[in-house]
């Protein structure tokens, strides 16, 4: 059988609110609405569960809708209800049972509070017919305003489409669920305040200055721990240094960046044999060599601008622990260090030019083959946290990014762009427009427009 529902094209709230089992019975209700911008749709089941449980908890006071929406995940901010997913509609309702608690401060809150409760009370506490303890003889509280006889028979309506009752386990599970990607969406859009700590081998914690990490921190940072050497992989400026020394300083080692190009040679990494201060030949070593003979995380960046051949010069130094160190006689071999880690950051996987990266090399697999590899991307939580002070800035830095990628530009709009127009907007007074007319300098007129820059 199929399910209708009735809505308005001109309000998306302006609806009957039921669910016509037959299209015949959707039409007759909405010809007799008297507007012509009423019509009827068809519905699959979960979009059923969502309208009546979204209709039980607002119906009495519709007034109210306006507020339900405000506390629903901003994924779906701004949809009808009836487009927004079940799961998503019981952490809302869980939302509400929790605010319940603290909204008490007229008589008027202090009713819809305990009405919200109520509600949370029936839809995530309740459990099967047979299950359901003998009733007990109490008074019937009054009906408050969100609370009808009609409410509860649109929750029975709502328990039997689910199959004839709302297992307490099974809805505790979606809650659960639901909660959490609610707080990971929260997470990525800033409206998540969170502390990170992380608790070293030595017993000492870390926190970060800025009280943010990137969102593949984590994993690296596990990574990076055990001694697997990781290759993080994205685009131009999406903070792949930053990650790698927020590694570094999480796991209390030394921290040396290698930044690699065409032009890079073996004696870059183990040192050469050059005149001293008395004119005899002595090894001058390398920040590579450093760590990896006495411990520390070493970031080789734009690793995929490196000649293959150099790098493998160090293949093995990698995978055996020892390094040959030419022109160092007393020591003619290094021996890798148990604290030495390696970071490679590419802007391509190592597989040759793309056309954003044209002078991008291709890798040996042998050298490859040595990393894990993590794909990372542009981190708004992490900007927003290095641009608490200047938000405005984020703000439309984040929507040019947005149009450059959806009308597939061949243009970078990075955190270390957006970071250098934070600082031209606070220490030399830059208004936001100017720091995007600094910022697009170079882009051609057809690009501006069609990420919404208007030049002066």
């Amino acid at each position: 059988m199929g399910h209708f529902t009735c809505l308005d094209k001109a309000n998306e709230w302006n609806r009957c609110g039921r669910v016509h089992s037959s299209e015949a019975t959707a039409r007759k209700c909405c010809e007799s609405s008297g507007l012509t911008t009423r019509y009827y749709v068809k519905r699959d089941r979960q979009d059923i569960e969502g309208i009546l449980t979204n209709w039980a908890l607002t119906r009495p006071t519709k007034e109210r809708l306006a507020e339900v929406r405000w506390d629903l995940d901003n994924e779906h901010r701004g949809k009808p209800l009836c487009e927004i997913p079940y799961v998503h509609l019981v952490a809302t309702l869980v939302e509400l049972g929790k605010r319940a608690q603290d909204d008490a401060s007229t008589p008027r809150k202090r009713e819809l509070a305990a009405a919200r409760a109520k509600w949370v009370e029936l839809e995530l506490s309740a459990k099967p017919q047979e299950e359901q303890a003998p009733p007990q003889t109490e008074p019937t509280p009054e009906p408050t305003p969100m609370q009808t006889d009609t409410d509860q028979s649109d929750l029975a309506v709502l328990r039997r489409l689910l199959g004839g009752g709302t297992d307490q386990a099974e809805t505790r599970r979606i809650a659960e669920q639901a909660a959490r990607d609610a707080i990971a969406q929260a997470a990525n859009d800033g409206s998540l305040t969170y502390k990170v700590e992380v608790k070293r081998p030595d017993a000492t914690t870390w926190t970060p200055p800025n009280g943010a990490v990137h969102d593949a921190f984590e994993a690296v940072a596990s990574w990076v721990g055990i001694n697997i050497p990781v290759l993080v992989k994205g685009p131009a400026g999406t903070g792949k240094s930053f990650l790698a020394k927020q590694v570094a300083e999480a796991l209390g080692l030394p921290f040396a960046e290698m930044s690699l190009s065409g032009g890079t040679a073996e004696h870059h990494f183990v040192g050469s044999r050059l005149p001293g201060k008395d004119g005899a030949f002595e090894h001058r070593t390398t920040p590579f060599l450093e760590c990896y003979e006495n411990g520390g995380v070493v970031l080789l960046d734009e690793v995929d601008a490196c000649d293959e051949n150099v790098l493998l010069s160090i293949n093995n130094g990698i995978a055996n622990g020892r390094l040959a160190v030419p022109g160092r006689d007393d020591a003619p071999f290094a021996l890798k260090h148990k604290d030495f880690r390696l970071i490679a950051a590419a802007n391509t996987y190592g597989t040759g030019p793309s056309a954003m990266y044209v002078g991008r090399n291709q890798l040996d697999a042998a050298f490859l083959d040595r990393f894990a590899v993590m794909d990372v991307d542009y981190d708004k939580k992490l900007e927003r946290a290095l641009c608490a002070d200047a938000q405005q800035v984020a703000n439309r830095w984040w929507e040019i990014r947005e149009a450059a990628t959806s009308k597939q530009l061949r243009r970078v709009v990075s955190t270390r762009s957006l970071l250098r127009a934070v600082v031209m907007h606070k220490s030399l007074g830059y208004s936001v427009d100017k720091c995007v007319e600094v910022f697009t300098t170079s882009w051609t007129a057809d690009e501006c427009k069609a990420v919404g820059v208007t030049r002066g």
